[in-house]
């Protein structure tokens, strides 16, 4: 099938042309076999695009067309792999191309006459064995690839502070937390944080105090699942709360209006806790040492310390 009678009205490059001519030839070979009531001994399809055939016999063509290839060639490989096998094209070098005479200016008058376009090129009246043959390597046209794309999505979370301990207080953990997380050192100054930055480590930090002080019932609210018996937080009814992604308070107080929400669900935090422990001296000396009840107070606007 010459290039000239399958160009559409679009223009395309010339591998994409020969591959059209390519499936116009399998569609007729399909028909001729369906409609002639004459018997067949064998089918041999020709082209003299290496590039074509070089997708046409492509192990990762036949199986997976719409991952190697772009959509236009893949489709129609699909297609010619469907209605014919690989093994019956050829190559015709340019030169013994009958097909291409019509694109080279020929008259009717001199088509009609005996000719190779009417009689096909001299080689098919000798053995195959005397057949042209595919040159030594076919070129791969690299343009109808289909481009890899390769997206990595990288999550990062504040690693666990080593040695809790060894900070006396709530400042220093959350500054050396900073400092942990953008990977700067000690010795580099003063860590500068906004009042987000700084609610930000500190959720962190009481995420982590009660994920590893209540470890089953963090795994369990957070999935959606009933507490284990004898759990000490059943007498609090918890909540998952799947926005700051911490155990709060359950209860009535749910229903109440103009209560803050960490008043109402405050966290729950182990009392053990190194967190917790310079948690409740912060408090403290913000308060200025105002003593025991008052400091107990403050807190319990927002946490929910939980004894023993």
């Amino acid at each position: 099938m010459a290039r000239s009678r399958v160009a559409p009205k679009k223009q395309l490059s010339m591998p994409r042309l020969e591959l059209s001519a390519a499936l116009a030839g399998a569609q007729l070979s399909s028909l001729l076999q369906q409609e002639l009531t004459l018997p067949l001994e064998d089918i041999v399809l020709w082209s003299d695009s290496t590039t074509v055939l070089t997708w046409l016999k492509s192990e990762s063509c036949r199986y997976k067309v719409f991952v190697r290839y772009k959509v236009f060639v893949g489709t129609r490989v699909a297609q010619i792999q469907t209605l014919t096998y690989v093994d019956q094209w050829r190559y015709v070098d340019t030169k013994n191309n009958a097909a291409d005479d019509l694109t080279r200016g020929k008259s009717l008058l001199s088509l009609s006459q005996p000719c190779r376009w009417r009689d096909g090129p001299p080689f098919l009246s000798a053995s195959p064995d005397l057949w042209p043959a595919f040159p030594p390597a076919l070129a791969e046209d690299s343009s109808e690839l289909k481009k890899s794309s390769f997206c990595v999505i990288v999550t990062v979370e504040l690693a666990d502070i080593p040695d809790l301990e060894k900070y006396k207080s709530m400042d220093e953990l959350i500054e050396a937390s900073k400092q942990l997380c953008d990977g700067a050192a000690k010795d580099d100054g003063p860590v500068e944080l906004t009042a987000d930055q700084r609610a930000e480590i500190e959720l962190h930090l009481f995420q982590r105090a009660q994920k590893s002080s209540f470890p089953e019932e963090w795994g369990a609210l957070k999935d959606g699942k009933e507490l284990p018996r004898g759990s000490r937080l059943l007498q609090l009814s918890p909540e998952w709360d799947g926005d700051d992604q911490v155990i709060r308070v359950g209860g009535r107080l749910r229903h109440a209006e103009g209560i803050p929400l960490f008043t109402k669900h405050p966290i729950v935090l182990n009392l053990v806790h190194p967190v917790t422990k310079l948690l409740i001296q912060d408090f403290d000396q913000r308060l200025m040492h105002y003593g025991p009840e008052r400091v107990h107070a403050e807190i319990r606007r927002r946490f929910w310390i939980l004894r023993g």
